[in-house]
């Protein structure tokens, strides 16, 4: 009997261990980012996706320390599975449509920004990106709605707004 309860306990602590060791990981390279150290910060990531490969946030923090070194295209794979693990995570279509807009891909970003929109109808600063996704794609008509949105929301720009008086002809 007191095998039992000892293989039980020894079961028990190893069940334990990896989970707090990928949530130790993680939080170190939340802890890192934050201090600007993002190749050391996705290092950690690494390890905590390596002990749990479904670690939603993990995915999404080592994006946005890719994004922030300007790895693009690693970054955009992040916000991908990212997606995959919480398809309703605004932030991910937001980041994702950062990344997106960064590699030129204009479209791309734009339905991205149309989720994080539908997903979250009062995100100024979604507003604001499709906005200015939309000035660059030729729209410029629907980057001024978009623009107009996003002040409604509390995030204003002045050139924006001179820019659409100019276009509607108001001085």
């Amino acid at each position: 009997m007191r095998n039992v309860i000892l293989v039980f306990l020894f079961s028990g602590i190893a069940y334990c261990s990896v989970a707090q060791t990928a949530a130790y990981h993680y939080n170190r390279g939340t802890f890192l980012s934050s201090n600007g150290d993002f190749n050391e910060a996705i290092s950690n990531y690494n390890k905590a996706l390596e002990l749990d490969p479904k670690h939603k946030d993990a995915y999404f923090n080592r994006g946005i320390a890719r994004y922030r070194l300007k790895e693009y295209e690693p970054a955009l794979k992040d916000y991908c599975v990212a997606i995959q693990l919480a398809p309703e995570d605004v932030e991910c279509y937001y980041n994702r449509a950062l990344c997106k807009t960064k590699l030129n891909d204009l479209a791309g970003a734009l339905q991205d920004y149309n989720r994080a929109i539908l997903l979250n109808p009062q995100y100024a600063q979604a507003y604001m990106n499709r906005g200015n996704c939309r000035y660059k794609l030729n729209d410029k008509e629907g980057a001024c709605n978009d623009w107009h949105r996003a002040s409604e929301f509390g995030l204003h720009d002045d050139n924006n707004e001179k820019f659409c008086n100019q276009l509607k002809g108001v001085k």
